[in-house]
Order: structure tokens, then sequence, then C-alpha cells
């Protein structure tokens, strides 16, 4: 017999379905694991082979073969480790599994503690959201990871914290707790902290704040050109107070952004204000456009549908400012590297600081200019 369990990868912001396929035989006493896994995925036949020796359950001594299927696709990420021991767990306990008939209506995702505890994966938002669209709709989650999918209507959702649960709900009958209607996303955006910079309370000014406002209306480009402690920095950190709130689609969109770099957490569970990004100049292209062995995005892409901030502009290097023109123009960016190309939102409002001069007080009324 071939157990299979079903769990979600996600490239980028878009989810593939993935079948963990489990499978053994009579030789030596091991674990393998197949279908293009990354070194953290190789490492959790360790923290499963412990995992079940801490609930309890001895594995036979006979060769497992753990296949993620397609096979043709890269595999990152400890979300694996659930969907593994789940199917590792139907195979060795054949015929003796309850809720067998549906559970390939089930998803799984989770990393596992060797003692048996479930924790709290990056991506999980993505991956949830596009395997809705394709008609799933129970999935089991670390606890941890519950907050970032309440706000998700028409799904049901069984945090978990501990291997246990899984092992009573299939091999007992037990039932486990869940959840099932969706929050409200309005009584998430009342809840929104308030900036430290707001432009209601800034003197004076009258010409940058009007260009600011007419900027902000369109979304639309700016670049600030002043003295030293004229309030450039002071303007553009008020900036988000007067743009549009999010509407929904594009909480979950910008969302869904920072769950793949693991920047969700309980008192954010989904960000419901326009990002503001302030980028150093010694930034790199890599971390401003995004890539990296696991091809994460970058300032460009956590700065969707808000600001992207650079202070000092001619500091920056300029192969940095030319990686802009792309996103900047459509709004998208697209990572190709060995190990594949994914595409994420960029559209972004771009608002960029500078000196006059390198002294700084270039035709400045209090200052000579000493360059």
């Amino acid at each position: 017999m071939i157990a299979r369990i079903k769990t979600f990868n996600t490239l980028g912001l878009l989810g593939q379905e993935i079948t963990v396929e489990a499978d053994s035989s009579k030789a030596l006493p091991t674990i393998e694991i197949i279908g293009l896994p990354d070194l953290m995925i190789k490492e959790a036949k360790e923290r499963i082979r412990a995992c079940f020796r801490n609930v309890g359950i001895d594995l036979p001594k006979r060769k497992f073969i753990l296949n993620l299927s397609p096979s043709d696709l890269k595999k990152v990420g400890t979300a694996f480790d659930l969907p593994m021991a789940v199917a590792l767990l139907c195979l060795i306990m054949e015929g003796k599994v309850a809720h067998y008939d549906r559970i390939q209506e089930f998803l799984f995702f989770g990393e596992l503690g060797l003692d048996g505890s479930v924790k709290r994966v990056n991506g999980l938002l993505p991956s949830v959201i596009s395997a809705k669209k394709k008609g799933y709709q129970v999935f089991f989650v670390p606890a941890e990871n519950s907050y970032e999918l309440e706000y998700i209507s028409d799904i049901t959702i069984i945090p978990l914290s501990h291997f246990q649960q899984i092992i009573d709900f299939l091999l007992k009958g037990a039932g486990l707790p869940h959840l099932r209607n969706a929050k409200n996303l309005d009584e998430l955006s009342s809840q929104q902290q308030s900036l430290e910079s707001d432009f209601a309370y800034i003197k004076g000014q009258i010409v940058a704040k009007r260009a600011l406002s007419i900027a902000a209306a369109g979304l639309h480009n700016l670049l600030m050109v002043g003295a030293p402690g004229s309030g450039k920095t002071l303007l553009s950190k008020a900036l988000p107070t007067i743009l549009p709130p999010l509407d929904t689609s594009e909480i979950l969109e910008v969302s869904q952004i920072y769950s793949v770099v693991g920047k969700l957490n309980k008192d954010l569970p989904l960000v419901i204000q326009r990002p503001f990004r302030q980028v150093h100049h010694t930034a790199s292209k890599v971390s401003i456009i995004g890539g990296g062995s696991n091809l994460t995005p970058g300032e460009v892409s956590l700065a969707h549908k808000g600001i992207l901030f650079f202070d000092e502009l001619p500091e920056f290097p300029r192969e940095v400012l030319e990686v802009l023109r792309q996103p900047l123009e459509d709004g998208i960016i697209n990572i190709s590297r060995v190990n594949g190309t994914v595409q994420y939102p960029a559209n972004v409002m771009f608002i960029a600081a500078m000196n006059p001069c390198k002294c700084g007080y270039y035709k400045d009324r209090e200052k000579t200019c000493s360059c």
C-alpha cells in the first residue's frame, strides 16, 4: 500500500498542489525523501523519527520512501514535516486510520519539533488562498499560524499544537477544535495603530504639502529636493496618513507577501495599513528587488500598495537605481535565478529625497553653499 497525503507549496504567491507519497520495503531501516527537496526538507527525517519516538510509536525496521510529487518542482521549507509524518503514520497503521476515505480532502501544513510539537511556518496564507481556489476547504495548520487565516471565508481551520492531536484524530476518531466562521475584516481595520507622524500635525511647508497631496491623489512618484533639516523625511513618513485605506482584496494581496517572509504575527495577523518601507543607501539590489536561494520578495514587493522611500538618493549605487526601472514601470517584479522564476507584485508609490548639492545648502536662504 502507498499512503498519499496532500499539501501545498508556494512559488512566489502561487500555490502548487503537492502529494506526499509514502511507501516501504524490506531493506536497511532508513527514511529517504525524494522529489527535489531542499536541505531543510532532507533534515525532516530526523525530526519525524524523533517525533514518532516521543509520542510512543515505534517505526518498523523497514526502509521508508517519501516522495514529494510532482518531482520536477523544487520543494522548499519546513511546512512538509507534518504531511510527511501523517503519510508515514497512515502507512504503518494501514487499516486502522479513521476518516481515511476523506483524507484526500484535507491539507496538512506544519513544522515538527523533536517532542512532537507543531510549529509555525512561513508562506501559509498564499498557500491556503490558492488551495481554496482549487476547491479545498479543510486545513490542518499550526496553531501559531491560525491568526492569519481567520479572515478567510468558507474554509475550516483545524489548529494543531502537537502531533498527538493528529494521532488521536486518525487512530482514535477523536474530534478536534476547529474554526469555521471567518472574522470580519472591518473589526481588524478599526484596530489599526496610529502612525508615528501625522500629516495633520505638520506646521508650515505649504508648497511641499500641496505637492504631496497631489502625488497621493494619484499615487504618483515624487522627488523632494531640499537642504538638510528642511523636513523631507518627516513629510514622507507622514504621507501614509493621507492615502486611502486598503480594501479587502488589497489587504489579502499585501498580507500574502508578508506571510512569505514571516512578518505576520498575532499582533499583526494581516497588513491593514499601506506599507511604508524606508531603504538605507547601503542596501544591496537583491534585498531591494528580492531573490536569494528561496526567491523571497524584496523591499519593492514589501512596499506593494504603499510607499517605497529612498532617503539621500544620490548615495545609492547606480546599479541599485537601475533595477527599479522595470518594477516602477510595470508594477510587478520578475525574479529569475537558477532555482526558478517567480513573479511578485510591486505596485508602489516611489518617494525619494536628496540634497541640492554636496554640502546641501545650494540657494539656501540661511546658510551659504560651500561647494
